[in-house]
Order: structure tokens, then C-alpha cells, then sequence
């Protein structure tokens, strides 16, 4: 079944404010909504290109490889470059092979025309975790943050999951940890997506 692709932020934040652990971070003031901009083909690249960098090395990396490319990262011209070249750019032997994987997926015409709207997150993550070097993490990082998909729940991500167990208290680990988070946020419903963002934005208050 697709999933709910546009939302009202204010009934999202009014629909949360039931739970009453987690209204204690839903009124925090410099809350921002924002979303990435750019095709998923960009938003991927620049991801891949970001993954265990500081935001600042990170940037650097990226505004490197768009000088490098010219300022026109298209599949194909990723790919007419050679290994070594991009490695010079200070990217590592994975991520350059991670980036080829992306741009060789997206050189499809199939695949660059992709209407992504038309599909459930459960496809969507499934399609993008074909892609060598992409798992579930990042495609659902795509679906919160690019396709504004409401109802997403990153359990694997350890600032989410760390943050409702500070939380609410919680003094279970691993297996167990998991399965009352996800019980959790079951009241979340249909806005985890925006429950998620708070828990990241609020990370420095809950986590311990």
C-alpha cells in the first residue's frame, strides 16, 4: 500500500503532542522543517560523498568533487572518471566505488525518469538498496529528508534509537530495546517521520 505523501505540519505536531514523554521536546522554538533539494540522483551522491565525515569535511569533499566535475555531476560524467582520480579528491577506494554503483544505476534512462511518487517507501527502499553501498539507512534518509514521506521510522539509527530510550526511560538493550521502541511509536502514527526529526533535533537534551 503507498504511503501518505504530503502532511500538514501542524496536524503532524498536534497528532504527537498526544504522547505526553514526547510533547516534552515538541515545543522547542528553532525547530526547522526543511527538506533536501536536488533530484535523488544529487541527494544520493552528496550522501555517499557525506557518510562518516564531520559536516565541515564532508562539504569540503563535495565542493571538491563539484569543482572537479565541473559543476555538473551527472551519472555519466561521473563515470567517464577514472578510480584513482576521484580518489585524489580525498575520497575513499568504497565510496568511489559507492558513487559509480549510484551513477551507473541512475545512467538507466528507466531509472532517471523514475516517478519515485508513484511508490510505496517499501519499494523505494528496496529499489535504492540495490545499489551497492546504499543500505536501509540511507534510503530512508532519502524518504524523510528528499521525498517528505510522513511515516518512516529509523530505528537503525542510533541518535533515534538512543533518544527514545532516554526518553521514556527505557532499560532494556539490542533486540528487546528495538522491539519497545517500535511499540512506542506505534501511537505515532502516520507522522514517525516527524516524531524522528525531533528526536535528531533534540539530541543533545535526551541523550545521555
Amino acid at each position: 500500500m503507498t504511503n501518505i505523501h504530503k502532511f500538514s505540519l501542524n496536524e503532524g505536531i498536534e497528532h504527537l503532542k498526544k504522547d505526553k514523554v514526547l510533547l516534552k521536546i515538541l515545543n522547542l522554538s528553532d525547530f526547522n522543517y526543511r527538506l533536501s533539494k536536488g533530484d535523488i540522483f544529487q541527494v544520493m551522491i552528496r550522501s555517499v560523498t557525506s557518510q562518516q565525515l564531520s559536516t565541515k569535511v564532508a562539504e569540503t569533499i563535495y565542493n571538491r568533487l563539484l569543482q572537479f566535475l565541473d559543476f555538473e555531476i551527472t551519472p555519466l560524467h561521473l563515470l567517464s572518471k577514472p578510480h584513482e582520480e576521484l580518489r585524489q579528491l580525498g575520497l575513499s577506494n568504497s565510496k568511489v566505488k559507492y558513487l559509480h554503483s549510484v551513477a551507473e544505476y541512475f545512467s538507466s534512462t528507466e531509472n532517471a525518469e523514475k516517478d519515485w511518487n508513484a511508490l510505496s517507501d517499501e519499494e523505494i527502499i528496496s529499489q535504492l538498496t540495490s545499489i551497492k553501498g546504499i543500505g536501509v539507512w540511507s534510503a530512508q534518509m532519502i524518504l524523510i529528508f528528499h521525498l517528505d514521506r510522513p511515516d518512516v521510522l529509523p530505528l537503525g539509527d542510533l541518535i533515534i534509537q538512543n533518544g527514545i530510550k532516554n526518553l521514556y526511560d527505557l532499560q532494556s538493550e539490542r533486540k528487546l530495546l528495538f522491539e519497545e521502541c517500535t511499540e512506542i511509536a506505534e501511537s505515532w502514527r502516520p507522522y514517525r517521520s516527524l516524531a524522528s526529526r525531533y528526536l535528531w533535533h533534540a539530541k543533545d537534551l535526551i541523550i545521555k
